[in-house]
């Protein structure tokens, strides 16, 4: 198994083939457009003021917008608890079956510009550069690197079952059945004061569009098929597992019947919360076993 090693830096097969290119947009902006060729598919990352974690209607808003070009195959949204001030990033993937690379880039050139600023919606979001989104995603995966790199590259990753270690960084990740209920109990909690230094959690929401042929076959006008990833990060699996049992243990009973451990694929959820497109239907065998 790949996380049983302990020699350094440490590749994750998933991220074989995971590319990235600077491109610049209609608008000016230079973006960084990361690529699975395996898919067809092209991501982009955005950055957003941290007011606009607690703006859900103007996030749907946003999301049905969006939901309205064909090229757009999910949209994701990753924030921390209002509380931190910290800013909610966006990932965005683009389906472009059939394209080549660089027909794909120059498709998603001409369309990002209405994503980061639609011109139907209040919303503005800073679209990240090659560097932006190289830096952040390093940040979160590989927290001791000192060359920034993509795709980042820990110094040691180390999975089990059920908790995942990049560098000097532990979490446990767990699937959420979407609930805003639930998104404010975490909100709440977090507000008291529960976390201590070296402590955060993220909170990503994962919008998957659905096809035309889904909505008629389900009788349904749901735009998305939502899922929710809940991540817990300390300095070490102790204090994690700890940090873990204090947040689930003051949900309630409701919200926890709604939260189970992601056991096997702990870390396509750390991924997520770096701003890589690793998606549970793409990526669906366990890792360890």
């Amino acid at each position: 198994m790949w996380w049983a090693s302990k020699s350094t830096k440490t590749h994750v097969p998933i991220l074989k083939g995971l590319t990235i290119t600077q491109v610049r947009d209609v608008g000016g902006f230079d973006i960084g457009v990361m690529w699975q060729s395996q898919f067809k598919q092209a991501s982009v990352l955005f950055e957003g003021p941290f007011d606009t974690v607690s703006d859900y209607e103007l996030l749907e808003l946003w999301r049905t917008h969006m939901a309205e070009k064909s090229i757009v195959g999910s949209i994701s949204t990753i924030a921390q608890p209002i509380c931190t001030g910290m800013p909610m990033y966006a990932l965005i993937t683009f389906l472009t079956p059939g394209m080549p690379k660089d027909e794909a880039e120059t498709l998603v050139a001409k369309e990002i510009s209405d994503c980061y600023a639609p011109y139907a919606v209040d919303i503005t979001w800073n679209p990240l550069s090659l560097l932006d989104v190289a830096e952040y995603s390093s940040t979160i995966w590989a927290p001791d690197t000192e060359n920034v790199e993509f795709p980042p590259l820990a110094e040691q990753v180390q999975e089990s079952l059920t908790s995942i270690t990049c560098d000097d960084v532990t979490r446990i990740v767990y699937d959420v059945l979407e609930d805003d209920a639930i998104n404010q109990e975490i909100n709440s909690l977090v507000s008291t004061g529960i976390l201590r230094d070296f402590e955060e959690v993220y909170r990503i929401e994962v919008n998957r569009l659905t096809t035309d042929a889904f909505r008629e076959s389900e009788k349904t006008a749901r735009l998305f098929r939502r899922s929710g990833i809940l991540v817990i990060e300390t300095a070490d699996e102790n204090s994690c597992e700890q940090l873990a049992s204090e947040i689930i243990g003051a949900l309630s009973p409701k919200a926890r019947l709604r939260i189970s451990r992601m056991i096997g694929r702990q870390h396509l959820g750390a991924l997520l919360a770096a701003g890589i497109p690793a998606y549970g239907w793409q990526y669906n065998e366990h890792v360890a076993s």
